[in-house]
């Protein structure tokens, strides 16, 4: 991860590996909360439990409408905010560097 960072396209891979697992902890999230399965999902949104698995496993790339319909099944609006690049890349720098106490 350091090395890829390094350089500009690492660095924007980064920032979009970030984006995508962040989205999907939140849509995992929503699942649980909801109670609810992945199949089950799919019946409320007129979809196949394939389809859903898709979009849970991160295949492809997500249209926001599609995000936006998932949550809304789900009772969930998602909230974004923002944060200096540079904040992530510290973050990780010391998540990297801190030595684990276990």
């Amino acid at each position: 991860r350091e090395l890829l960072a390094q350089t500009d396209r690492g660095a924007e891979r980064l920032a979009v590996a970030r984006l995508r697992r962040d989205v999907l902890l939140q849509l995992d999230q929503a699942l649980i909360d909801a109670g609810i399965t992945q199949a089950e999902l799919g019946k409320r949104l007129g979809k196949s439990r394939s389809a859903v698995n898709q979009v849970f496993s991160g295949d492809g790339n997500v249209r926001i409408e599609t995000l936006a319909l998932y949550l809304h099944a789900l009772g969930k609006e998602l909230v974004l905010t923002q944060r200096p690049s540079s904040d992530v890349d510290q973050a990780a720098e010391v998540t990297a560097t801190t030595p684990s106490l276990m």
